[in-house]
Formats: C-alpha cells, sequence, structure tokens
C-alpha cells in the first residue's frame, strides 16, 4: 500500500445562535487508507480581536468523533455563554 502522507486542511465558519453548533469536517479528496489524526483551533470570526473588548475573552471547545478515511464528525460548543458571535473552526486531517 502507498504510505504518502497526505495533509488536508480548510476551515468552517459558524453561526453561534445556539451554544452548541454541529461542525462536521468533510475532507476534499477521501484518504485511500486512512485519517489518523485531525487537529484544529477555533475562535471568534473577526481579524481584530480588540474591536470588541470582550472578544479576547471569548472561548469554546471542539468535541470530535473517530475519524474515517472522509470526514470526522465534530461539534464546535460555545463555553463562554454567548451565542451572538460568529465563530470559525481551522481545521488539519493528516492520512495516506
Amino acid at each position: 500500500s502507498d504510505n504518502t502522507l497526505l495533509v488536508q486542511c480548510g476551515v468552517i465558519s459558524i453561526s453561534t445562535s445556539a451554544l452548541t453548533s454541529v461542525c462536521d469536517i468533510k475532507v476534499p479528496v477521501t484518504f485511500p487508507v486512512a485519517c489518523f489524526a485531525v487537529a484544529s483551533g477555533s475562535g471568534v470570526y473577526t481579524g481584530d480581536l480588540d474591536r470588541n473588548s470582550r472578544y479576547r475573552n471569548l472561548k469554546q471547545e471542539v468535541n470530535f468523533g473517530l475519524a474515517s478515511a472522509s470526514g470526522v464528525q465534530a461539534q464546535l460548543i460555545v463555553t463562554d455563554g454567548s451565542t451572538g458571535d460568529a465563530r470559525f473552526l481551522y481545521w488539519i486531517a493528516l492520512g495516506y
């Protein structure tokens, strides 16, 4: 089998009208063998955290299921209680 490392990444925009949002990741190209790692970073959807004094304190976490060759189920949970701010999820998936 081919053991060539494949790296895929992307970003998901999330409207937080609720404290939890589905943000399942479907990789653009299905990994031929398997996906063995997924990592993420998330935040408030702005390029300027100082635009609003509370942006630097907004918090969220992401829960993942087990990855498959085509992606992974994910759930963004807003832990700061603020539903009025759009969030995003950067992700990177490694496989072969």
